[in-house]
């Protein structure tokens, strides 16, 4: 989120023309796709942002929302929401202490359940623990176990991740619901327990909760099969992949100053490579993944060369197959230069802030001897800044010369131009009024 314009490069990778048939990721220009990056939320300031997610197909969806701090994209929050065929899901982010929390009012499924008061963001990724007696929080006699939450207050900016993780089967029989049959009672599948009834409220949130919890010993079913972070849940999901379809938008208000702005989430199509199944990402809330190097994602996207399709393939550039998929993304929304218009006039008090975010950079600097290309610079506990260029230029340097008009002829006129022999008005005389 640092006001900077980053020159980037692409890797070396395979080119060839690109085929009517899109066979890797892609910006879907129509704003729908299996991945969205909300660029950019605020909660400081007195800011508020409304985040929104919409389900435009007939599918059942598990998604993964994830929300990441602005100075190194670390992970502050994230849930698993399973969206039923035309959902319609929304949240706000708002200040909450000296950092940030989710709100909503939603009824759509989520795991964990989002509390009526809302759900604070935490800094565990990126603050360290603290010492023995350091803290009231943690074990009473040791302070261990407890979180310096001295940068809780990054929480308060940054952007939003939405990746789908599967498709469940509507057709399933149940596995999550354990209930034993009656005359009163039939059990449901998932598909079922996440639809919403015609009071707008799902039938049964808490048969996903209880999935994926450990209940008095006894595991449920997609806890069970999620045995570690990487281990997906398979249970009632359809076999082949069929994703797509999602599309989300973003509000940020104060409504102290009486300002406000939007914008729509970036969309990435056909994200997933070809040949996953439905459950290819359908990880267990609480782990970091699936993330944009995900072994589901593809090696290979497609971008626009001078109105041309043409298709990048990463796979084998680079020695881990994670940056392949991150690089295949990093293409799509890389740029050598951007263009932007600002004012700044004190006379009125106008300001202009430039916003950039680089969803896919911590991958780059993070946990590796050098920066891997595009970036060069490692982050040091505190930034992990790269050179840039900027070259404002004002509105009257980029307005043509205007040859001089000879006084003997007319200049050139507004369109449309009067007809032929039409002229000026005589100019009126002192006594007679103009009509």
């Amino acid at each position: 989120m640092k006001k900077k314009v980053l020159p980037l490069a692409v890797g070396a990778a395979t080119a060839v023309t690109m085929s009517a048939a899109h066979a890797a990721m892609y910006i879907n220009d129509k704003g729908m796709g299996e991945t969205l990056i909300f660029p950019f939320y605020s909660a400081e300031s007195g800011n508020n942002t409304a985040i929104h997610v919409v389900n435009t197909t007939a599918g059942t969806k598990a998604v993964k929302v994830r929300i990441m701090e602005a100075e190194n994209s670390q992970e502050v929050l994230d849930f698993n929401l399973y969206m039923s065929p035309a959902d319609h899901f929304s949240f706000g982010i708002v200040a909450e202490g000296d950092g940030a929390k989710i709100i909503t009012s939603d009824n759509s499924c989520t795991v964990p359940a989002i509390p009526a008061d809302g759900q604070p963001f935490v800094s565990f990724k990126y603050d360290g623990t603290i010492g023995s007696g350091d803290s009231s929080e943690g074990d009473a006699e040791t302070g261990e176990g407890a979180y310096d939450n001295t940068g809780i207050e990054r929480t308060r900016v940054g952007y939003v991740e939405v990746i789908e993780m599967g498709q469940l089967d509507p057709d399933a029989a149940p596995a999550l619901d354990t209930t034993p049959a009656s005359d009163t009672y039939t059990p449901i599948n998932a598909v079922a327990a996440i639809t919403h009834g015609a009071d707008g409220v799902p039938a049964n949130c808490d048969l996903l909760v209880t999935a994926w919890s450990k209940i008095d010993d006894v595991d449920g079913t997609w806890y069970a099969q999620a045995t570690d972070d990487t281990t997906q849940a398979t249970a009632e999901f359809l076999t082949n992949w069929a994703g797509g379809g999602l599309y989300g938008y973003a509000r940020v208000l104060n409504v102290a100053e009486g300002s406000a702005f939007g914008y729509d989430a970036v969309a990435v199509a056909s994200h997933v490579a070809s040949g996953a199944s439905g459950s290819a990402m359908h990880y267990r809330p609480g782990s970091i993944y699936p993330n944009f190097g995900d072994s589901a994602m593809d090696t290979q996207s497609t971008i626009n060369v001078a109105g041309t399709a043409v298709t990048l393939d990463f796979n084998g550039d680079y020695p881990a197959e994670a940056v392949e998929r991150v690089q295949a993304l990093n293409s799509m929304i890389m740029a050598t230069a951007i263009h932007n218009d600002f004012v700044t006039d004190s006379a009125i008090n106008a300001e202009t802030d430039w916003i950039t975010t680089f969803p896919t950079k911590h991958f780059h600097i993070n946990g590796v001897t050098e920066g891997i290309e595009p970036f060069a610079t490692l982050w040091n506990g505190q930034s992990a800044c790269e050179d840039t260029n900027l070259s404002p230029i004002d509105r009257e340097e980029q307005t043509p010369v205007v040859p001089e008009t000879p006084t003997t002829s007319a200049g050139p006129d507004f369109s449309p131009a009067p007809p032929p022999g039409a002229g000026p008005a005589a100019p009126a005389s002192t006594d007679v009024p103009l009509c």
